[in-house]
């Protein structure tokens, strides 16, 4: 997975590229503040679930997704202080509603054209 992210007023622009073991890809990117009003976020096949983003520190965003009105997943994105590091833990149900843990540590890559921050997992 490879996450793209440049500062955009209040907030962020979004953007990742996953390539599974199959060969399968999928995208997703957004423009959101840090003020927890919804912005939409767009896949690969279309819509995706609304992400609301809370800055709690310098270093720390909250990210909450719903569905019908109901909080379905939530990502803490903590960057390291020299900003090498980011560490994305994700709570999210699966299939059969059991709550799944996932964390990603990427760190930081090379610039991107366009935006500003490259980081890689």
């Amino acid at each position: 997975m490879v996450i793209v992210m440049a500062c955009a007023g209040n907030g962020v622009r979004y953007r990742s590229e996953t390539t599974y073991a199959d060969g399968r890809s999928s995208r997703s990117e957004y423009n959101a503040s840090y003020d927890g009003k919804e912005a939409i976020v767009m896949g690969s096949g279309g819509l995706l679930l609304p992400v609301s983003l809370k800055r709690l520190d310098a270093n720390t965003v909250m990210a909450t997704y719903k569905r019908g009105g109901q909080t379905v997943a939530t990502s803490r994105r903590v960057v390291s202080r020299d900003g090498r590091k980011m560490t994305i833990t994700t709570n999210s149900p699966d299939q059969s509603g059991k709550n799944i843990l996932s964390i990603g540590v990427y760190e930081r890559a090379n610039e991107v054209a366009g935006m500003e921050e490259k980081v890689a997992k």
